[in-house]
């Protein structure tokens, strides 16, 4: 296997494994919000985010 090809299937699968982890997620916040609850934010991982929308 070459290089090229192993660190393109490596991209496929950390960015579908990201994918996931987002449509939880966002799963969690759905249910927060129909529950009621105050959001103050969405944020996946750690830092400073790239996107940030505030909400309520």
């Amino acid at each position: 296997m070459s290089i090229l090809k192993f660190l393109g299937i490596l991209f496929l699968v950390l960015t579908v494994f990201n994918l996931l982890i987002v449509v939880h997620e966002w799963g969690h916040f759905l249910a927060a919000r129909w529950r009621g609850l105050r959001i103050d934010r969405f944020q996946i991982w750690f830092g400073k985010p790239i996107w940030k929308k505030t909400y309520n």
